[in-house]
């Protein structure tokens, strides 16, 4: 790990910054993918420093994984520190289609007379960057920029997992005016500023956690610690457990394979039988997804124990009276009720002396959620320790796909005309509201 404890900076990227550094002097338009989970952290403060006073444009990519109040005043946020903002899916081309039309409409009212336009795409890993390109290029075809070979002949590598794209990469994505972008390696700071920001992007799959020293119960814990947070993050959690974001998932896989199988014929490739293969995979998995949500509602729902049986010098000891939560006697028909909001010893900013013993306490009522969690997924089996850790990465994995709900995990603040847009601040391995 290099520049400090939370971090994950390879060669690769090292070697990308020079790059960009040295290519920066040629381009015309800056474009910065985030992830609309992570408008802030998935910024990186190098790429400011690099695009000096160039024509950026920010796209948050994965809206339709994100809280979409909190997308807006995301959008107000960054609009507001003088960015210009355009929130999209990438995956869809009616996202990619307003990311052209608005670099084109830059390029035809201040260089009309350019005989050539570069536009580089940067920002974190797996944030979209090729996925966002071969977008582009479809959207210019149908709008009649881009001849078809130039449209499909080459495309940017793109993955589930941070890390695929390596190198720069230069692609015609318009024909007039005359527009070649440069895919470039996701790049991360050398040295993160605590743990929080890395559980984040760990999260979000944004970098591996191992690379960070975070393991899959730690990362588990905190989005449990962000699921218990706030009732909005309960709702979302809710719905996922009746099935409605697994429907709304299956309709949208549906809708990219019936996409994906158009540009194939209009490639005049062979379509094989593999859609139909995949397509009878759908129902098991929303039926697991479904489990899984209501398994992590049951959790996130249990009450916690009463702020009065807890002291900060028993809050660690798991056999004491006191120690957390007793998962026997939780009854998960009442709502939760956080004990910051009862007793003050760890409510947000202005906790005096008990915001440490509060940290442990949340922590540790976290760890015996996840606990509790685990044993209702084996239904009380034993496991070993790789059964548990692959129950917890496909904890993980569900909320990264969006099938536990849409969730911003950055405080993105208030904004005017926008309620409810107070994001999750996570401060000392704790989640908290955001203070007004």
């Amino acid at each position: 790990m290099a520049g400090g404890r939370y971090s994950w900076f390879p060669g690769h990227m090292a070697k990308a910054l020079k790059e960009m550094e040295q290519r920066i002097k040629m381009i015309d338009i800056l474009v910065e993918v985030r992830d609309a989970r992570l408008p802030l952290s998935s910024a990186n403060p190098l790429l400011e420093r690099l695009a000096g006073r160039k024509r950026r444009l920010v796209v948050l990519n994965k809206i339709d994984l994100a809280d979409h109040i909190a997308t807006k005043a995301a959008c107000m946020l960054l609009q507001s520190q003088g960015h210009r903002v355009v929130p999209c899916v990438a995956k869809r081309d009616g996202g990619a289609g307003k990311v052209l039309d608005a670099a084109l409409g830059w390029l035809q009212s201040e260089r009309c007379n350019a005989d050539l336009n570069l536009m580089m795409v940067t920002g974190a890993p797996n944030t979209g960057k090729s996925s966002l390109i071969n977008a582009l290029k479809r959207a210019a075809q149908r709008e009649g920029l881009l001849e078809g070979e130039h449209a499909f002949q080459r495309t940017a590598r793109s993955g589930p997992l941070p890390g695929v794209t390596r190198q720069l990469g230069g692609f015609k994505v318009c024909r007039s005016p005359l527009l070649y972008v440069l895919d470039t390696p996701g790049v991360l700071p050398p040295a993160l500023p605590d743990e929080e920001v890395a559980v984040r992007l760990a999260l979000a799959g944004l970098m591996p956690a191992d690379s960070a020293g975070l393991s899959d119960d730690v990362l588990v814990r905190h989005l449990v610690q962000i699921l218990v947070s706030e009732s909005r993050h309960q709702r979302q959690l809710w719905m996922a457990a009746n099935g409605q974001v697994a429907a709304a998932l299956a309709r949208q896989r549906a809708a990219y394979m019936a996409a994906t199988a158009r540009d194939r014929f209009d490639r005049g490739d062979t379509i094989g039988s593999t859609g139909s293969g995949s397509g009878s995979r759908w129902r098991p998995r929303e039926k697991n997804s479904v489990a899984l949500a209501r398994a992590l509602h049951d959790i996130v729902t249990m009450p916690a124990p009463p702020p009065s049986n807890w002291h900060p010098g028993l809050c660690m000891d798991d056999g004491g009276p006191h120690g957390g939560v007793d998962v026997e006697d939780a009854d998960d028909g009442q709502p939760l009720k956080e004990a910051f909001d009862n007793n003050g010893s760890g409510g947000g900013r202005g906790s005096g002396s008990n915001s440490d013993g509060g940290k442990k306490y949340g922590r540790t009522d976290a760890e015996r959620r996840v606990a509790t969690l685990v044993r209702q997924l084996t239904r009380g089996s034993v496991v070993d320790i790789g059964c548990r850790n692959s129950l917890l990465r496909g904890v993980i994995q569900a909320f990264r796909e969006g099938a536990l709900g849409r969730y911003t995990l950055d405080d993105v603040g208030g904004a005017d005309g926008v309620a409810g847009t107070q994001g999750t601040r996570v401060r000392g391995g704790i989640s908290q509201r955001a203070a007004g």
